[in-house]
């Protein structure tokens, strides 16, 4: 894939975490929380998880930029690729 994710935040916690939001939608029964879900009649209850899902990507995404310019900016983060060159210098 080209990105390094030794604890694989995106691919499970990312991904698992979308379709299970996803999920509770479709499977959502009235019986249990009062809306139902697309298997139930209600696709547009599906929009709804499906915006929020968005909102939260966005707003990690957003927050995940933030603190690495702070942490750069206190400690300076160096790529492997930089450090690798200044050990060679």
């Amino acid at each position: 894939m080209g990105y390094n994710d030794a604890l694989d935040v995106v691919g499970i916690h990312g991904l698992g975490s979308t379709w299970g939001a996803l999920a509770t939608d479709v499977f959502a029964i009235a019986s249990v929380n009062e809306v139902n879900g697309l298997l139930y009649g209600n696709p547009s209850q599906l929009w709804v998880q499906f915006v929020s899902v968005v909102g939260t990507w966005v707003f990690v995404y957003t927050m995940s930029r933030v603190l690495l310019w702070v942490v750069n900016a206190t400690v300076a983060c160096v790529s492997r690729l930089k450090r690798s060159i200044l050990v060679l210098i």
